[in-house]
């Protein structure tokens, strides 16, 4: 087959391709910059005898090239998906709709430029304006360069099952849309296979560095800051411990810090590079100190487009790309043996069938939710997708009742990652004295997934007892999620930053 004749199906895979390949380059950059600035503020944070979130364990992936890669693939998979989508759209629209004119481009460009614009609405960002400035144009223009004429295009009907099964498909799905569809997919799909396995690990290990490179000062885990207060006066210590205990961490020194403090005539002045960003009264800040923290990271905040792009893009853009690019190589493999409208054809039809395939454990699992009028029954099925949704329900509805610990050592001991993960889930309501050591023992679990949610419902037990038992496994662990959730298992607990020193 002639290269100009199945460029017909694959121009628009080529585009998306260059996006994403692009937006990778930028997001690995942008991953390493914000590793590298976190390195040096957890090093500052150690340094002046405070407890650092990543530890030690992970500041040499802080500085390395492969975690700003894998992060990087983040941005790829969530704003490149996005972007490449709107750019092809409007090269396609501008060749086939409006036959190239040239006052549509001067509209395109109006609504690139505010795009440039929304992304630095609160301040400059170059990393933001980097993805707007440089992805959408190289998909437009690759689109434009390896779109094909428009005479003798595909039938009708070709046009019709490319474009209609991703329809059809969205159609399929959109009764398991809810927030808990990503949980149904983990765990009826990714953790029942090896491959599905590698896919979760890999989210578990990369994902936090994407989101630590777009996060607000308030998302933060930790932040530094300076003091610079009066000296002598009563309400030092009191603010001290203020910031404290919403996780500003006190730097001395000169060197650069997310939030710098001057009292200036009985008054708190926020920084912000260099720069005063709000004022408040000493009265203000201690009566409702939280409010003031919220507005200065509002005021600081350049990346809060950006993250709503990369949520439109995950819900819309990925979704589309990932059927554009498994519609591609279905397409590569049929047009070995078939000709080309019918490679096409098989190429869409394989891509619904792919789609109904995975969608269909998850009605299952909608189905077996909804049935559940004996949990405790359920729990003694042959059936590991009935226990595990015997146990979602228990959660839900907080059934973890002392019956509940009859089988222990089994549910641990479960070949199946979802049913250990939602068994430890569970346990966080429980009001038995065995629920602490039944979690202290999860967190020795070989999954990230049931180690996060042992930490998670160790907070919720309120049991004081468990702080350092906590404090032991997040120093020896070289996990950052495990490190998040038993960060915040910590402060659920009422556990605060104090100096060691």
């Amino acid at each position: 087959m002639k290269y100009s004749e199945m460029n017909r199906y694959l121009y628009v895979c080529k585009a998306v391709l260059a996006g994403l390949i692009t937006t990778q380059v930028i997001g690995t950059v942008h991953v390493y910059l914000s590793n590298i600035g976190l390195y040096h503020s957890m090093q500052m944070v150690k340094n002046a005898g405070y407890f650092p979130v990543p530890n030690e364990h992970l500041w040499g992936a802080l500085q390395g090239f492969g975690a700003a890669f894998w992060g990087g693939l983040f941005f790829a998979l969530s704003i490149g998906t996005g972007l490449s989508i709107g750019a092809l759209l409007c090269a396609w629209t501008w060749d086939r709709l409006f036959k190239r004119r040239k006052a549509v481009v001067y509209i395109y460009l109006a609504l690139w430029l505010m795009g440039i614009g929304a992304v630095n609405v609160n301040g400059f960002s170059a990393e933001a304006t980097a993805y707007i400035i440089i992805v959408c144009p190289v998909v437009f223009l690759a689109a434009i360069f390896w779109m094909p004429s428009g005479k003798g295009l595909e039938t009708r009907l070709h046009r019709i099952a490319f474009l209609g099964a991703p329809v059809l498909l969205i159609l399929f799905f959109l009764p398991l849309a809810k927030r808990s569809v990503f949980l149904d997919i983990r765990d009826m799909v990714l953790l029942n296979n090896a491959i599905g396995r590698k896919i979760n690990d890999f989210y578990y290990d990369y994902t936090l560095y994407a989101a630590q490179a777009f996060k607000s000062l308030e998302q933060k885990t930790l932040r530094t800051c300076r003091l610079a207060l009066a000296e002598n006066e009563s309400h030092r210590d009191a603010i001290e411990n203020i910031f404290l205990s919403r996780d500003y961490i006190i730097i001395a020194g000169d060197t650069p810090v997310d939030l710098s403090v001057v009292e200036q005539d009985g008054r708190l002045v926020f920084l912000y590079g260099g720069k005063a960003i709000l004022s408040t009264s000493l009265r203000e800040f201690s009566a409702n100190p939280s409010l003031i923290f919220q507005q200065f990271s509002q005021k600081t905040d350049r990346f809060g487009p950006l993250r709503l792009l990369a949520l439109i893009s995950m819900a819309v853009g990925g979704p589309l790309c990932l059927y554009i690019m498994v519609n591609g190589l279905f397409y590569l493999l049929f047009i070995l043996f078939m000709k080309q409208k019918r490679a096409g054809y098989a190429a869409s039809l394989l891509c619904l069938l792919a789609g109904i395939f995975i969608a269909l454990p998850l009605y299952s699992l909608k189905a077996q939710s909804m049935n559940i009028k004996n949990p405790s029954a359920a729990l003694e099925s042959e059936l590991w997708q009935e226990r595990v949704a015997a146990l979602r329900y228990i959660e839900k509805n907080g059934l973890a009742d002392d019956h509940f610990f009859a089988d222990t050592q089994d549910r641990l001991a479960s070949p199946h990652i979802a049913e250990r993960y939602w068994y430890v889930r569970a346990l966080g309501s429980s009001k038995s004295p065995a629920a602490r050591k039944i979690l202290l023992d999860a967190l020795d679990d070989t999954s990230t997934n049931v180690v996060c949610m042992a930490f998670k419902a160790l907070g919720r037990l309120k049991e004081k007892a468990a702080i350092q038992e906590i404090i032991n496994r997040m120093e020896k662990s070289d996990k950052w999620y495990e490190q998040w959730y038993g960060y915040r298992a910590l402060k659920s607990l009422g556990w605060r930053q104090t100096n060691v020193r």
